[in-house]
């Protein structure tokens, strides 16, 4: 779980984007950043095997600036 596809070294991600991990209608929207991201994927196999849960992880990957719109729109 620690290691997944990353972009291409060409591709740039801006600041304040985040990564969305996980089902497109969720049960539950887990919000994280850095070592989180690890630590709710292991919450997100749990929650999907053991209680059949649509689990969403939105990994900030930068704690400022949020882009505070987009955020709630992905939470909503």
């Amino acid at each position: 779980l620690w290691s997944f596809p990353y972009p291409d070294p060409e591709e740039e991600i801006e600041l304040g984007d985040f990564g969305v991990l996980g089902a497109k209608d969720p049960d539950l929207t887990i919000v994280t950043y850095g070592n989180g991201t690890f630590y709710s994927s292991q919450a997100e196999k749990v929650l999907r095997e053991k209680e059949g849960l649509k689990i969403k992880i939105v990994d900030l990957r930068w704690i400022a600036p949020i882009h505070w719109e987009a955020l709630a729109k992905e939470v909503k």
